[in-house]
């Protein structure tokens, strides 16, 4: 898609956020920075951006462009809660820009972020330590259905494609520690007011470790927000199945899902409440 047809679609987003004139105008600004800077600044690496008071790195201005666009202009991790001070936990938290997005929307909140690839989690953790973020805990960790090390494929891409499956990943296998999310939350032993996973079809480990633990309940996670990767390559359909624990736990849930054609991958995201 052309970038400044990209541009337009983004700033038409932007204008229905539940933001002020002057943030709107801020988060314009940045956008149209970004596409030339896309433009003209194609080989810089390890790049920054300041967006609401926020110093943001990634590897390069197409990704730290697309995350913006998929968290500040797209909203897909904005939730509500009458807690003050919530509990967050972000699974998949790459290098931390819903991390980021939470303590701008809730400054109060707990959050625990895990990213595995190691390269992602050090600007992770620039950007945590950079922006002063207090009450964040950060962990080097894939997240699984068991504990011990896992093959972990991606972790010579600055892309957003690093995954435990070999078919989300076109990077070079690593072996990485994993450990089961139930675990954390039992140390956390608090209501976890927002559970955040996008791990790259990983979801289907981390709700098996949930079921089998007891801890897929609406008294554990009030909401949860999951990218659920659907038809990926070599597996049939399982979203019925997969749905169907939550159900039986009295979670209702919303989905959004962009289809093109059949038989083709799918991200989808689910917001369970």
């Amino acid at each position: 898609m052309n970038i400044f047809f990209e541009l337009f679609i983004a700033i038409l987003k932007v204008r229905k956020l539940p933001l002020s004139f002057s943030q709107k105008f801020e988060l314009d600004w940045v956008l149209f920075k970004l596409a030339f800077l896309k433009i003209f600044s194609k080989n810089q690496t390890n790049v920054t951006i300041q967006l609401f008071g926020l110093i943001i790195e990634n590897y390069n201005y197409r990704l730290l462009d697309y995350l913006i666009k998929e968290v500040f202009v797209a909203n897909e991790y904005y939730f509500q809660t009458e807690n003050k001070a919530p509990i967050i936990v972000d699974c998949g938290a790459n290098i931390g820009m819903a991390t980021l997005f939470f303590k701008w929307l809730q400054p109060n909140a707990t959050i625990y972020s895990f990213e595995p690839q190691k390269s992602t989690f050090d600007i992770l953790e620039r950007n945590i330590k950079r922006n002063n973020l207090q009450n964040v805990h950060y962990f080097n960790l894939a997240l699984s259905d068991s504990n011990g090390t896992i093959d972990f494929f991606g972790e010579d891409s600055s892309n957003l494609m690093s995954s435990v499956l070999q078919e989300r990943s076109t990077g070079k296998k690593v072996t990485v520690e994993c450990r089961k999310l139930s675990d954390f939350v039992s140390i956390i032993s608090e209501p976890i007011d927002l559970l955040k996973i996008d791990v790259e079809g990983a979801e289907t480990f981390i709700l098996k470790d949930l079921i089998d633990t007891n801890k897929l309940d609406k008294s554990v996670f009030k909401q949860i927000i999951m990218e659920y990767h659907h038809k990926i390559e070599n597996q049939s359909s399982k979203m019925g199945e997969f749905l169907l624990p939550f159900e039986k736990q009295g979670y209702e849930y919303q989905v959004r899902a962009d289809f093109k054609q059949l038989s083709t991958f799918q991200d989808m995201l689910l917001h369970f409440f």
